[in-house]
């Protein structure tokens, strides 16, 4: 009973958290429904996702939150067989994607959430990447023997090489 309640638990802090993560990047406050449809669909179905009815810009929307993972082959099988039985978009909404995954998610435009990382909604024309590449910064400062080499090569600009061992001569 206490593993059933930490995964029902985690579903629904994955749930808050896609909740929280539209309102904070698109400024959308979304309220999420149970889709009554989901009754339709095959019963393995329910075992993987729970279904929710969204609007995002005017648009109804189908949300798969996972439950259990799959691989990105059975889940383009999926939401072929959601396709069947809802017209509209359907968003897979994940912890965590890998690179593979979201690769073919992207080349089957399915679309997927993954809060506080990615959102691409392609029937929207929304893709946001929550990377930050580090900028380069050199805390170090030069010691004073390359410091020494800078003044001297900026002193003294007509010669084109500097050779280390030759400069090691010149300043001892």
């Amino acid at each position: 009973m206490l593993v059933l309640r930490k995964m029902v638990s985690v579903r629904m802090s994955l749930i808050e958290e896609f909740e929280d993560y539209l309102n904070e990047v698109l400024g959308l406050k979304v309220e999420l429904q149970p889709w009554k449809e989901a009754t339709k669909l095959p019963l393995f179905l329910g075992w993987m996702y729970d279904f929710y009815l969204i609007a995002l810009f005017g648009t109804q929307c189908v949300v798969a939150v996972v439950k259990k993972e799959s691989s990105p082959a059975i889940i383009v099988k999926h939401f072929k067989t959601i396709k069947e039985k809802w017209d509209g978009p359907c968003i897979y909404v994940c912890k965590a994607i890998s690179s593979y995954q979201r690769k073919e998610f992207i080349k089957h435009r399915i679309p997927f959430v993954v809060p506080g990382n990615q959102i691409y909604l392609p029937n929207l024309g929304i893709n946001l990447n929550e990377y930050f590449h580090k900028q380069y910064t050199n805390d170090k400062p030069l010691s004073s023997s390359a410091q020494l080499v800078v003044i001297y090569a900026l002193l003294h600009s007509e010669k084109e090489k500097y050779i280390p061992s030759a400069l090691a001569r010149e300043f001892g």
